[in-house]
């Protein structure tokens, strides 16, 4: 929520959003991770549609070998490990929001009061800072006042500068993107979105047919994840972990 993290995101800096993801995810705080998380997949969203900028350019320009080499770079970008990355990792995400639907009352109710508590400590950090930023705003508007500033810039002409929101309101607003993140109505559904993401592009990796055995089983579709686990004895063999996993998971 700092305006550090808001650069790295405009920048697209996917390794630091995927490290970030994966490390909130870790902490069981699947909405700052599926914000992250998902965010690599809008880069890469957004590298797809961008491409269509350099259709007229290239043909003008006939660069025809480097645009054909766009052209088969943009068909298999979704291969990248990074999306893999972070695509396998929203999945986790709600995969565990959906297991957390299941709980029994006795582990609802130890759940709730830890989220009850942890929006206490919350709401008290706000506050605080938010204190601290009307102090400090106070402060700089003593000072415009003294020096004579703030008439100077009411009379240099010139477009206004937007102003800029306080750390607690950057806060505030990322708190609730992840809230609604983390309070989807059917998690399993919205896995389903990016899962058909990684069958279309990454039918060679692992995680892909590891995590659609997962959500079928939970969706209770046994046929699509009686071949996810097929694809993934293909892939890697009986002996595999992930393979034994799902064979257990299934008969059991």
């Amino acid at each position: 929520g700092d305006q550090q993290g808001d650069n790295l995101h405009e920048m697209q800096c996917i390794w630091y959003e995927t490290a970030a993801g994966r490390s909130h995810l870790r902490q069981e705080q699947y909405g700052k991770a599926l914000r992250q998380l998902l965010a690599v997949s809008k880069h890469f969203e957004d590298m797809v549609e961008d491409q269509f900028d350099f259709h007229t350019y290239c043909l003008r320009k006939m660069t025809l070998r480097t645009y054909v080499a766009l052209l088969r770079m943009e068909e298999h970008i979704q291969h990248h490990r990074f999306f893999v990355q972070a695509a396998a990792g929203a999945l986790r995400a709600y995969l565990s929001l959906a297991d957390q639907e299941v709980m029994t009352d006795a582990e609802a109710k130890v759940a709730n009061e830890e989220e009850r508590r942890a929006r206490k400590e919350r709401q008290i950090r706000l506050k605080e800072q938010a204190k601290k930023d009307e102090l400090e705003k106070a402060e700089k508007a003593a000072k415009e006042k003294e020096s004579g500033e703030k008439e100077k810039k009411k009379n240099v002409p010139g477009k206004p500068q937007k102003e800029q929101k306080t750390p607690a309101e950057r806060e505030k607003e990322e708190e609730e993107a992840c809230l609604k993140l983390a309070s989807v109505a059917d998690p399993l559904a919205e896995a389903g979105k990016t899962l058909d993401l990684l069958q279309e592009h990454a039918l060679d990796r692992t995680e892909t047919h590891f995590l659609a055995f997962q959500i079928y089983l939970r969706r209770g579709k046994l046929l699509l994840a009686l071949r996810a686990l097929r694809r993934l004895l293909t892939l890697k063999g009986p002996d595999h972990p992930a393979t034994h996993a799902c064979t257990v998971r299934l008969f059991h």
